[in-house]
């Protein structure tokens, strides 16, 4: 019976230090745990890696993560996919990498916005102290190691210049190109994504590779790989929590943060505890 209710009162401790008022974790920590995903755009119902979502979650003292891809010319705008088509009006299959940075901004997202720049994104980041931003570098398919080196060299170059190298997390889906951030920003913070179920080989790769963050899918879970990671000095994420019970669960796990597409609803929803029995009314003082 004990063992059965100790993941329950994991849990439940999780969640009393996460969400309840007064406790150790201030309500600005718990919002800090809860990354908005793509800018966490159900949140604030703007476009995904769109400015507004940044700044929306931000403003609410949520870390953000978006994607950067680089333009024919050398520039970065905020854009997941690789082709167009699920955001923006245009041809399905017109990639980013294939355009101008011009052509890129003649462009609309399907409500009618531009698209959202790198450096946009930084300038806001120096207006918000208290705010991270999780920066995954996309690359064109097929694109040769060479140039893959030095597109994140270039995105690191335009992180320094913008004076919030301590503020960002730089992410690849190939961890073999993160020293390529280290190179332009020295102790630059890297994350080492992983698309597979974590092993401990991989959380030492990730200690190898100097990343102070093992990344990985949240349906992968696993408290083992959690406690080896923190042993080792790392910062655990999972993406992405879809519920607040899913978040809270993974947080309970060993997890330190996640993702979220809608992050405050995660928050805002967060299961609590019982509430702790009132303690008994006195005894009524007796008559000798």
């Amino acid at each position: 019976m004990g063992s059965a209710r100790a993941p329950v009162v994991a849990l439940i401790a999780v969640v009393v230090a996460l969400v309840l008022p007064g406790s150790a974790t201030a309500a600005g920590d718990q919002t800090a745990k809860v990354v908005g995903h793509r800018g966490g755009f159900l949140s604030s119902k703007a476009p995904q890696n769109s400015y507004a979502a940044f700044a929306w979650l931000s403003a609410r003292g949520h870390a953000i993560e978006g994607d950067a891809r680089m333009t024919r010319d050398g520039r970065f705008v905020m854009f997941h996919d690789p082709g167009i088509g699920r955001t923006c009006t245009g041809k399905k299959r017109n990639r980013i990498e294939r355009m101008t940075y011009r052509q890129v901004m003649r462009m609309r997202c399907h409500d009618g916005r531009r698209l959202t720049t790198l450096h946009q994104v930084l300038s806001l980041l120096r207006t918000r102290p208290g705010s991270t931003l999780w920066l995954e570098s996309k690359h064109r398919h097929g694109q040769s190691r060479r140039k893959a080196i030095a597109q994140n060299r270039s995105m690191a170059r335009s992180v320094r210049a913008a004076g919030v190298s301590r503020r960002v997390i730089f992410q690849d889906r190939k961890p073999s190109l993160l020293p390529a951030f280290r190179s332009e920003i020295p102790g630059a913070r890297t994350a080492y994504l992983l698309f597979t179920r974590p092993t401990a080989l991989h959380v030492a790769r990730a200690v190898s590779l100097r990343a102070g963050v093992l990344s990985y899918r949240a349906a992968y879970s696993s408290p083992g790989i959690n406690r080896l990671a923190a042993e080792r000095g790392l910062h655990v994420h999972n993406w992405v929590a879809r519920t607040p019970e899913q978040a809270a669960a993974l947080l309970a796990a060993g997890a330190h943060s996640v993702s979220a597409d809608d992050p405050v609803m995660l928050v805002a929803r967060w299961p609590r505890p019982p509430a702790p029995p009132e303690d008994p009314a006195p005894p009524a003082p007796t008559t000798p």
